[in-house]
């Protein structure tokens, strides 16, 4: 019976001798920086960092710099929706991010790095590859100013390309959008036009390569 006693104050002491093994949740904080093309801070640009549950807006300042201040350690998206004010281009980048206790995270952002190459196959309602066609590259807020039938929105294209004989073309150099997409302008004859919003979106870290379906006329 003694020994079992002392067994037992035994195992009392050595495990009131351990290290606390609890690891507290340290939290770490979240900020960024954005960059227009000739490497200026860009100023009072939306960014929202998203939770499970709650939605966080910060804007940027004279310096394109933002502080969120800190959170608990998890997964988080940001998203930023914004117009380039001397390209009149437009951006959305999205991007998923976990954040570990105790170790903040900066983002940085620069224009010039967020342009990828936009490649289509173009197709008519019935399947066929559309072939000799001028092809435009327009916005989402382009399309839903012109179409469906003011030609008025070439004017306004990012790119021009012409499709080539295998219903193929390339923009180069296109604004990430990995939210809205694009939409196209398709014309033979600059006075009759077909609209289409293709919602091809742009990505970073990906080939952006599709095959889309527009109607003719």
């Amino acid at each position: 019976m003694r020994n079992i006693c002392f067994i037992i104050i035994s195992l009392i002491v050595v495990s009131a001798c351990q290290p606390n093994s609890i690891i507290l949740d340290q939290p770490a904080n979240v900020s960024f920086q954005i960059f227009d093309e000739d490497e200026n801070g860009m100023e009072d640009i939306k960014i929202k960092v998203h939770s499970l549950i709650n939605e966080y807006l910060e804007l940027t300042n004279q310096e394109g710099y933002a502080d969120f201040g800190f959170f608990n350690s998890g997964e988080y998206q940001y998203s930023l929706i914004f117009k380039d004010p001397k390209t009149n281009l437009d951006y959305s980048i999205i991007e998923p991010f976990f954040l570990n206790s105790g170790h903040d995270s900066f983002f940085e952002i620069h224009l010039k790095e967020m342009k990828r190459d936009l490649s289509l196959t173009i197709i008519n309602q019935s399947g066929i590859d559309l072939t000799n066609y001028h092809a435009c590259l327009i916005t989402f807020d382009t399309f839903n100013s012109f179409a469906p039938t003011d030609c008025s929105g070439i004017e306004l294209a990012i790119d021009s390309q012409l499709v080539d004989s295998l219903g193929k073309v390339q923009f180069k150099n296109v604004p990430i959008q990995e939210y809205i997409g694009y939409g196209l302008i398709l014309y033979q004859n600059p006075a009759e036009c077909d609209y289409e919003m293709i919602n091809s979106r742009v990505y970073r870290n990906q080939i952006n390569d599709y095959r889309v379906i527009v109607n003719v006329h």
